[in-house]
């Protein structure tokens, strides 16, 4: 078994913590891409609700 410093632990613990937090972004930038591109192509916030998992008022806030 290696023991590692825990400056090494605490750093990799925030190092995982930020990529989770930015793939997170990621994800939430490009439900708001696809919800303002299909909601200029007419479908109803219903159905992109459904599709993204974003709240209604959200999506109605795009158009």
């Amino acid at each position: 078994m290696r023991w590692v410093p825990i400056d090494e632990v605490v750093r990799d613990i925030h190092i995982r913590d930020a990529r989770e937090e930015g793939k997170g972004a990621g994800e939430a930038k490009k439900a708001f891409e696809v919800a303002r591109k299909t909601l200029a192509e007419g479908l109803s916030a219903d159905i992109i609700k459904k599709c993204t998992g974003l709240d209604k008022e959200d999506i109605l806030a795009l158009g």
